[in-house]
């Protein structure tokens, strides 16, 4: 089975006969992933939701290091992810505020990561 590594080739691979993604980010994009999936195997492609997903795999892309991009959003519910072995490094601040900006803006920030 061919899976290719970017949500961005997800429908591409579909449509030459792939089985799906496998990426870093489908940790936190997997029910979007799993719904342009689904919508491909039933014939029901459904462009914003596509779009959307990748939209936010570029949001983790812009932020010059997607792994530690993930490691602090995973932080925000969960402050093991703060620990980083070398050679990660945190996400500077400002692109911690960068990435918070487009994942809001794309409603791609779960209830739980909200302040109250």
């Amino acid at each position: 089975s061919m899976f290719v590594g970017s949500e961005i080739q997800l429908l591409k691979n579909l449509e030459l006969g792939g089985a799906g993604v496998i990426s870093a980010t489908t940790n936190v994009t997997h029910s979007i992933a799993r719904e342009v999936f689904d919508n491909f195997k039933n014939k029901k492609i459904d462009n914003n939701i596509f779009e959307k997903l990748c939209l936010i795999r570029k949001a983790y892309d812009d932020s010059g290091n997607l792994i530690t991009a993930l490691h602090y959003f995973l932080s925000l519910s969960d402050k093991r992810y703060k620990n980083l072995l070398p050679p990660l490094t945190p996400l500077l601040p400002d692109k911690q505020k960068e990435l918070l900006n487009k994942l809001k803006k794309l409603e791609f920030f779960p209830d739980k990561n909200k302040a109250a």
